[in-house]
């Protein structure tokens, strides 16, 4: 079976598992959320910490390594900055599909108090179908090839940058899987407090 296969048939099995209306279910898809949410949290917290500590030594001190190259610890500004880029994916590959469970999503707030309750659950249960799902598939199908390909390769990144880009490169494909899962779970019709 080819890949594209297979995550169609590990979909369509979980498609069915967020249909069947189980307690079981929504306390397993409610604490992978909330870990999701910290796991984002600490990696955005990490990547803004390394971009201010980065900027700091490079423009205050004019150092280019960091720590100072004397140091056994020292990276190159590039490791640096794509460590920072990495945290910043694993921040939004986290963020995004529990900002869909949540219901913190974008919303068109001039509309929204005009509409009632009932309304409401259509609207989000027709973006969920008609752009959620379907961003996460294009997401899934298309970055499990790129993703694929890195692996293959063993990535790394030129110019003394970080060696592991294969992983970075596998949260695309995790993105796409996420959001598919936390939109299949909002048709549902159940959604974490905020």
């Amino acid at each position: 079976m080819s890949g594209i296969q297979l995550q169609t048939a590990a979909l369509t099995v979980l498609g069915f598992a967020l249909v069947w209306k189980g307690p079981d279910l929504d306390s397993l898809l409610d604490a992978g959320a909330a870990l999701l949410w910290r796991v984002a949290a600490l990696a955005a917290v990490g990547s803004m910490a390394i971009v201010f500590l980065w900027a700091s030594a490079r423009f205050l001190f004019g150092i280019s390594f960091f720590p100072p190259q004397s140091l056994t610890l020292s990276f190159s500004e590039t490791w640096w900055i794509e460590v920072a880029m990495a945290l910043f994916g694993i921040a939004l590959t986290g963020a995004i599909p529990i900002l869909l469970r949540w219901g913190g999503h974008v919303s068109i707030d001039a509309l929204a108090p005009m509409l009632g309750a009932r309304a409401k659950r259509l609207v989000a249960r027709a973006g969920a179908v008609f752009l959620a799902l379907p961003v996460g598939w294009l997401l899934l199908t298309k970055g499990t090839i790129f993703a694929a390909r890195a692996w293959d390769q063993s990535e790394g990144s030129a110019n003394f940058g970080i060696e592991f880009v294969f992983l970075v490169k596998t949260l695309v494909p995790l993105l796409g899987y996420l959001i598919v899962v936390f939109a299949l779970a909002g048709l549902r019709g159940r959604s974490l407090p905020e």
